[in-house]
């Protein structure tokens, strides 16, 4: 369908590992390199049409390790790296970055016109050549650059190499150990940048999604409709059916209002219909009752899926009762809760409804609902993306843990 197209197209991607191993550090540290390597394959989207992937390794001469058009699955570039020696005899980076300029970007050798370009140099040593014109021109040619620096790798020459700004694509750590704690710092900063190109693009195909909606007498019907309207242009976003994205719907006001249930609308057009249909009753902001209805309620309606759960509570008032008992209820429970404030909502209630400052929002009017709606659409997909990442930092930290017990 239409949402599945627009999430698999916007994934056309070249991302090129330029990796330099200076041998100083022994070649035990080199496969850590290599699984921290696979670790951001792991999550990605491989293929020829979405993300490719290609490898050179910086020595004294550039080797070009896999081209762009190398791997057709992620199954076969995992092996390839599992089996990639460790190459010795010095660190030219400039000289990689040129070569992944020259070579492996360009059209004739299969490069892209229309993929993004994405560099990730990850290196444990300073290089033994110029790294910033060659940076330069990578980054001209319309190339995002991100630079990993372990053990003896200078911060200003990660910075020279990286894109703008040094915060979001620089990572300087002092040992490999170190790396595990920042690996997903660095693949939340590629989806910031870059959101299309997580895996989890297909994986949010299946999610349950409710939203809560104030209905207080504190609430006009202009500021009504505008929430209604908040709602539905989520509707293009997903693949909404019984087996992918199903969504509910309540408002509250002195009590909780069921309005459609998460079973009950199989297409965006009965969900649009729905959601149109609801009719402002006006009363109190009982917010915390409204939480406490939604806990039960989900833990009977989405016990027989073990998908990715969201709460998205819509509120332009202050709450009459108490909202962090039952929102934390709600997180034990592993529902995602976003708090979206409008006019008079009271901010420190928001944050204790979400849990966590990246998951509240706020605006002054209802007519600017539209401006969140497009921040959750991300967020739903790193939130999304964080939590496919926590096995494979599992694996990560238990094969630097066996490290030590070798």
């Amino acid at each position: 369908d239409q949402a599945r197209v627009m999430c698999e197209g916007a994934g056309a991607a070249d991302v090129v590992f330029i990796l330099s191993d200076s041998g100083g550090s022994g070649e035990d540290d080199f496969p850590f390199l290599l699984v921290f390597l696979d670790f951001i394959i792991n999550s990605l989207e491989i293929g020829q049409a979405k993300v490719r992937v290609g490898i050179v390794t910086a020595s004294h001469v550039p080797r070009v390790e896999a081209h762009l058009n190398t791997f057709h699955g992620k199954a076969e570039l995992e092996h390839f790296i599992s089996l990639l020696p460790p190459r010795q005899g010095g660190a030219k980076i400039g000289a990689a970055l040129n070569s992944t300029r020259e070579v492996m970007f360009r059209e004739r050798n299969r490069g892209r016109r229309n993929a993004r370009k994405v560099a990730i140099v990850i290196t444990d040593t300073k290089s033994q050549d110029s790294v910033s014109e060659a940076a330069s021109s990578l980054r001209r040619a319309g190339t995002t650059v991100y630079a990993v620096g372990v053990k003896d790798a200078e911060r200003t020459e990660l910075e020279e190499m990286a894109s703008h700004p040094s915060s979001r694509h620089v990572f300087p750590r002092a040992d490999f150990s170190s790396l595990v704690a920042e690996t997903q710092t660095l693949l939340r900063s590629l989806m910031r940048t870059f959101p299309f190109l997580s895996s989890v693009c297909v994986d949010t195909d299946q999610a349950d999604i409710f939203f809560l909606i104030e209905d207080s007498g504190g609430i006009s019907q202009l500021d009504f409709s505008d929430t209604q309207k908040f709602v539905i242009s989520f509707l293009p976003f997903f693949h909404i059916g019984p087996r992918h994205v199903r969504i509910g719907l309540v408002k509250y006001s002195d009590s909780p209002s069921l309005e459609f249930d998460l079973t009950e609308k199989s297409d965006p057009d009965a969900v649009e219909k729905a959601v149109l249909g609801i009719r402002r009753e006006g009363g109190g902001a009982y917010t915390g009752r409204a939480l406490s209805f939604m806990n039960a309620h989900l833990e009977r309606d989405t016990a027989s899926r073990r998908v990715p759960r969201f709460l998205i509570v819509v509120t332009g008032g202050e709450a009459t009762d108490e909202v962090k008992g039952p929102a934390e209820a709600l997180r034990q429970k592993d529902v995602t809760l976003l708090a979206v404030g409008v006019k008079n909502a009271n901010e420190t209630q928001l944050m204790e409804i979400s849990g966590d400052s990246r998951r509240t929002f706020y605006v002054n009017h209802f007519d600017a609902l539209e401006n969140v709606c497009n921040k959750i659409k991300q967020f739903h997909l790193f939130i999304s993306f964080s939590q496919h990442t926590e096995i494979n930092s599992f694996i990560f930290f238990t094969l630097v843990k066996m490290k030590g017990d070798i």
